[in-house]
């Protein structure tokens, strides 16, 4: 596993070293728009967020400059992602929200897509279960009509993240009742995108969702006298722990 992390963080500093060079030879052009983007994505994921947000800043420049919306896009969506692992969610909502009207004018419907589920990410985080939902119902639909099943699939599993999420602030205010009808909306949608990472064999999926059935049916099995969560909630963390073993297993 140590192997494994080592492995990756040198490739990882490859492609940095990469992206680097060609920015320092590349001319004023949406390639140098483009690789500024893909340098301020790479550097975000590795958490170095104040030289991801110069490179989106520089890329966002550039784009303006030559007319590159898709270029802009990005890197508002790229400056979207950096403030809100800086927990700044006002800030990353104004940039997604511009993404998505930049993507909404080229008709790009992946990018549409992928704004509006980032965009009901962030009014998650604010609490606005509400506006929430309906983005991420928006994406959901977005790619439905794409045939995108790994999307459907992860808007599934972000709608039932929701409806988990308000079971247990229905707990913290003695609301049983609420509890368990919005618990059993979490599973309904968590089901759904199980179904489909079975479908798909996607292994990050299928522990995601049966670590979150796991983790509702405890949640449940607490504010009821149902036995039969109890057990459930065993068998999906039996199912979760298995994949991450198996997962395990291929890094040694």
């Amino acid at each position: 596993l140590v192997l494994c992390l080592c492995s990756s963080l040198q490739a990882q500093k490859r492609i940095l070293d990469s992206l680097e060079t060609e920015i320092k030879t590349d001319k004023e052009d949406t390639t140098k728009a483009n690789t500024l983007n893909k340098l301020s994505l790479i550097l975000w994921r590795t958490g170095s967020y104040e030289a991801s947000e110069n490179s989106a800043l520089q890329a966002k420049t550039l784009s303006e400059k030559l007319k590159h919306k898709r270029g802009t896009a990005i890197a508002l969506n790229n400056l979207g992602t950096i403030y809100w692992y800086q927990a700044n969610y006002n800030k990353s909502l104004d940039e997604y929200i511009k993404s998505l009207v930049i993507m909404e004018e080229l008709g790009n419907k992946p990018g549409i897509s992928d704004a509006n589920n980032n965009i009901g990410m962030v009014y998650y985080y604010l609490g606005k279960y509400d506006k929430t939902i309906e983005f991420y119902e928006k994406s959901l639909r977005i790619d439905e009509a794409l045939g995108n099943k790994s999307g459907v699939a992860l808007s599934y599993n972000n709608i039932g993240s929701v409806y988990d999420g308000i079971a247990n602030d229905n707990v913290g205010l003695k609301n049983t009742k609420l509890a368990l009808t919005n618990y059993d909306k979490a599973i309904e949608y968590y089901s759904k995108s199980l179904n489909i990472c079975l479908e798909l064999k996607d292994k990050k999926g299928l522990l995601l969702n049966y670590n979150n059935l796991g983790a509702t049916f405890c949640g449940k099995g607490n504010c009821s006298v149902n036995e039969g969560n109890s057990i459930e909630a065993t068998d999906n963390y039996k199912k979760a722990i298995q994949i991450l073993k198996k997962r395990q297993e291929n890094y040694l």
